[in-house]
């Protein structure tokens, strides 16, 4: 077997004593998960053999392997979706099985697994790319899915920018051509590839980009709630990518290729889109690279929008920037192929194109940002009046029982006493005053002379009695003379007072009738 005879770190051939001279892999140093695979195990019949793990993501646990037939090193992706399932191994049987947890966790790996294989059948119509690792095979075993990738020797991007710092422009520019142009096919195709971030290009041996790890590459008509898979990375993911209903497209991986962009220039990683919602504090790429062409700069921010809308839609718009100007370099002013020092000028109605086309987008980027702003404050104010109004007719819902509970003053007219008085001294219907005899001598009732300044002045009292009818007093009055008479002289004077009165108000009548029938009837009938 090659078991003994390849180094399960690099698949390089060890020497007679069992050292590998392109490595330093240790054998008895490497500590294995419980969860991958064991060194050394044969998988499709014995065809491939498993080495050392390469990388592990969300979906999937990457492998050195070892093509038996050809004795090459080959890349082998494994779909294992951490956290819904475990791997049951049996070494004496050569099993190592993966087991979903649940039930329903069963239904959502069957079916990413058809989609896995499903992509990496599309994935190997491009393997005539320079920049996409070429897909070899896949089949399904240990009741998951295998794929099988040209093995890329080189470091990515990542590792490179960790180890040596930050890139030149022209650097950037030379590795990264290759990944966009292959990016740009694959957006042709309608696929996304959802997961574009330094640790998944690597540098190969000639200096040019390769894009690798296409576990996540889904159709984009067909990512929906069901299919959607939580793949974030943090700077490097586009926001919608945390949204479950939020738009998935090739803006997604131009997000993805300009943060990409940004790590390799500056060395840093960009602010998270999750920070950058409500407070953009992104720097610009020119206060790390002072000699980056300013257009280009503008670009790639664009390209980092936070909001889908507001970014590039395609990684076209890039290339022609960076690649297809004829004659000039714009990621730092050089021209390409010219002499030290002789800077040659394109031609002028290309630049012109490229100039006005890029002032229209950029445009058109600060009036959406302009108008999202408006909308914001427009939002923040209405919904501030909303809660002051809802606190005011709170606080109105809580004082107005209170109101209720107390009784209301009468509102007091100036005839109300003249009018009681009338009613008072017109006695009955036929124009005489009935005095009940315990009071012939003219002293005043008590009783009906409280009920009086009662009945005269309602607004000396705090609560107003109802004021009795002078029918009803009669016959109170009458019923109090029936049951305590009380021998007192003859009523003479006050009933001729009342009826002077009466009469004198009967007599003031007729003169006011008299004096409106005065005058000529001839007259008045014309």
């Amino acid at each position: 077997m090659n078991e003994h005879r390849y180094c399960f770190g690099c698949m390089k051939p060890l020497t007679w004593d069992g050292k590998c001279t392109s490595c330093d892999f240790d054998r008895d140093s490497y500590q294995e998960k419980p969860h991958h695979l064991p060194l050394g195990t044969m998988l499709h019949g014995g065809e491939y053999m498993v080495g050392r793990v390469l990388g592990e993501g969300g979906f999937g646990i990457t492998y050195i392997g070892l093509h038996q037939n050809l004795l090459i090193p080959v890349a082998i992706k494994e779909y294992f979706p951490n956290g819904m399932v475990w791997r049951k191994c049996e070494k004496e049987k050569q099993s190592y099985r993966v087991v979903p947890f649940t039930a329903e966790s069963e239904q959502q790996f069957d079916q990413g697994k058809k989609d896995f294989l499903r992509e990496a059948r599309v994935l190997s119509q491009f393997g005539f790319m320079d920049g996409i690792v070429r897909t070899r095979t896949f089949f399904e075993e240990n009741n998951t899915a295998y794929l099988v990738m040209d093995y890329i020797e080189g470091d990515s991007v990542k590792k490179y920018v960790t180890e040596n710092g930050r890139v030149t422009p022209e650097v950037c520019r030379r590795i990264m051509r290759q990944p966009m142009l292959a990016l740009m096919k694959m957006h042709e195709s309608n696929l996304v590839h959802q997961d574009v971030s330094p640790d998944n290009i690597i540098i190969n041996a000639q200096g040019r980009g390769v894009l690798i790890d296409f576990g996540a590459v889904r159709h984009a008509n067909a990512i929906d709630d069901r299919t959607r898979t939580a793949i974030y990375k943090q700077g490097f993911s586009a926001y919608e990518q945390l949204e479950k209903k939020g738009g998935r497209g090739p803006w997604t991986d131009v997000y993805g290729f300009c943060a990409t962009i940004y790590y390799m220039l500056s060395g840093e990683k960009p602010l998270d889109a999750t920070e950058r919602v409500f407070n953009d504090r992104l720097v610009p790429l020119t206060e790390y690279v002072p000699e980056l062409d300013p257009q280009v700069d503008r670009l790639l921010m664009k390209g980092l929008a936070v909001e889908s809308t507001s970014r590039l839609q395609r990684l076209d718009e890039l290339y022609d920037l960076l690649y297809e100007s004829e004659g000039t370099e714009h990621w730092n002013g050089e021209t390409s192929g010219a002499p030290e020092g002789h800077r040659r000028l394109p031609e002028p109605s290309n630049t012109l194109n490229l100039t006005m086309e890029m002032e229209r987008r950029l445009q058109e980027m600060e009036d959406q940002r302009a108008r999202r702003k408006r909308n914001k404050t427009i939002r923040t104010v209405v919904l501030s009046a909303a809660v002051v109004v809802g606190i005011v007719l709170l606080i109105a819902w809580k004082v107005m029982p209170d109101r209720a509970g107390r009784p209301q003053q009468p509102a007091v007219t100036a005839d109300l006493p003249k009018k009681t008085v009338e009613g008072a001294a017109s006695g009955d219907a036929d124009g005489t005053v009935t005095e009940d005899p315990a009071n012939a001598s003219g002293a005043a009732d008590p009783e009906n002379t409280a009920g009086a300044e009662e009945t005269i002045r309602p607004e000396a009292s705090k609560k107003p009695k109802k004021t009795a009818t002078p029918k009803k007093k009669k016959n109170r009055k009458s019923t109090k003379a029936t049951k305590a008479p009380v021998a007192t002289a003859a009523p003479t004077s006050v009933p001729q007072k009342v009826q002077a009165t009466k009469k004198s108000a009967g007599t003031e009548s007729k003169k006011k009738n008299n004096v409106k029938m005065d005058g000529n009837l001839d007259d008045f009938f014309q």
